[in-house]
């Protein structure tokens, strides 16, 4: 697993009180306890701040599971030619 997901992941059970081994690319908020909206924004900026980059809303929207926050992150941390803003 790269990186990005392990952070990802531990990101989400630092938030949520879980344990990191439970968390996969399919999970989705209803499957975590506490993941509501509020919880989902606060979860948003830490990963933001964590790897120091800014989400757009349209990106923020697209995040239906866990797989598609990792997805965002990893295009916008390390863009390619048809993902670079």
């Amino acid at each position: 697993m790269d990186s990005i997901a392990t952070r990802i992941f531990q990101l989400i059970a630092h938030n949520f009180g879980c344990d990191p081994a439970g968390i996969s690319r399919a999970t989705t908020a209803s499957d975590v306890a506490g993941w509501d909206s509020l919880s989902h924004a606060v979860l948003l900026v830490t990963v933001e701040h964590e790897f120091a980059i800014r989400l757009n809303l349209e990106q923020i929207f697209d995040v239906d599971d866990v797989g598609g926050l990792i997805d965002i992150v990893t295009a916008t941390v390390h863009p390619t030619p048809s993902t670079a803003g």
